[in-house]
């Protein structure tokens, strides 16, 4: 909730591409953090570490998508950026399938490991284009 308000009352950014990248590449970490569960204060510190960046990409990129195309674009767009975000859904059934064969937490960590090193390169090598956005 704290995030949520923090980005919707704070003026529109110009640079949605980094914001969201950068948000999902947090989200991304958080996930990563997961898979070296050690204790139960730092799985409480993960999850809030998941929820405020969860709700920042979820702001980020709702605003961002439709602010980067015209008016009457912008319906469609909001429908493939849920589509989209429900995409990652499927990828449960990997990470189930790897759990069963290497462990759950090696399963959250290359769930988390890859959206990371993925992300970071867009941010690293694309942030020009990013920016632009």
């Amino acid at each position: 909730m704290l995030a949520a308000l923090f980005l919707t009352l704070r003026p529109p950014s110009r640079n949605f591409g980094v914001l969201i990248t950068g948000t999902m590449l947090l989200y991304a970490l958080g996930v990563l953090m997961y898979s070296f569960a050690f204790s139960f204060e730092y799985i409480l510190a993960v999850e809030f570490w998941l929820g405020i960046s969860g709700q920042a990409w979820h702001i980020c990129a709702l605003i961002g998508f439709q602010l980067a195309v015209p008016e009457e674009m912008r319906g469609r767009v909001l429908s493939m950026v849920f589509t989209l975000a429900q995409l990652g859904f499927v990828g449960g059934f990997i990470v189930g399938g790897l759990a069963d064969q290497l462990g759950d937490q090696v399963a959250v960590g290359v769930f988390g490991a890859i959206p990371t090193i993925l992300l970071s390169c867009m941010l690293v090598f694309g942030w020009k284009s990013l920016r632009k956005m």
